[in-house]
């Protein structure tokens, strides 16, 4: 039975593509709840599915969960190395706001699609773009297999030994003054090595009245030095620190300066 269900599935993809029909439920759809809230995603390999259900289970990182769920109806919110969108979709889904997701590993980027689409969340963009302090274009080097859900790539200069890709990257400070996008009034910054630079690309925007506060996910205890000294010179302090295994640190900015 199983065998004859997957030829007649094949069938109609073939068909649909034939005819450029491509419906929702041609997906392997899954469904996870999580505070309530339904969520819909389509894994693309195993990685994926465990991503999402390790979520279900417990929100996967407890202080930034307990941050998107402060945050309030139509703000806007910035997940920069969003991946396959936990965190995007769950904010996108839980609040009126308007969401970015950028994310710059191909497949990831086709899952986090596919569950923005599944999910219905037109509040939600996702943007294919490696942000970095200058417009350019330079590699997209891979740490591990080509394949979604994984972490910890870099985006400069070729790695020889590492399959990589050219990509075009630019500063949040220009997607912003051109009106590309909209101020942000949260920034979640978990990109693997490369958030100086993102951070030199936004000096203009961590300046805005209208933004609150910033997460940034840190490696070691020379990055959460110079990370805290950066965002203590922009007039922010340091309001969440770690739970769990994380290694996320919350800067809010000083509304009473």
């Amino acid at each position: 039975m199983f065998f004859i269900k997957k030829i007649i599935k094949e069938i109609i993809i073939f068909i649909t593509k034939k005819i450029n029909i491509y419906p929702d439920n041609l997906y392997d759809q899954k469904k996870i709840s999580y505070n309530s809230i339904n969520i819909y995603y389509s894994p693309s390999n195993d990685l994926v599915k465990r991503r999402w259900l390790k979520f279900q289970k417990d929100g996967k990182e407890q202080n930034t969960i307990d941050w998107i769920n402060s945050f309030k109806d139509h703000e806007v919110f910035f997940d920069i190395g969003a991946n396959i969108g936990v965190f995007a979709i769950y904010a996108g889904l839980k609040h009126k706001m308007k969401v970015y997701a950028f994310e710059a590993e191909v497949n990831s980027f086709i899952d986090l699609s596919k569950a923005i689409r599944l999910n219905k969340c037109r509040n939600i963009t996702p943007v294919l773009i490696a942000l970095s302090d200058i417009k350019s274009t330079n590699y997209f080097n891979y740490k591990n297999e080509f394949s979604s859900g994984h972490s910890s790539h870099n985006f400069g200069d070729q790695v020889q030994s590492n399959f990589s890709y050219l990509m075009c990257s630019d500063k949040i400070d220009n997607l912003i003054s051109s009106k590309t996008i909209l101020e942000p009034n949260y920034i979640k910054i978990d990109i693997d090595g490369n958030e100086k630079q993102v951070l030199q690309g936004m000096e203009n925007t961590l300046k805005l009245q209208s933004l609150k506060s910033v997460l940034i996910e840190v490696s070691n205890d020379d990055e959460i030095k110079y990370f805290h000294n950066y965002f203590e010179a922009l007039d922010f302090k340091l309001t969440r620190s770690p739970t769990g295994n994380n290694k996320n640190y919350i800067y809010s900015k000083n509304l009473n300066s």
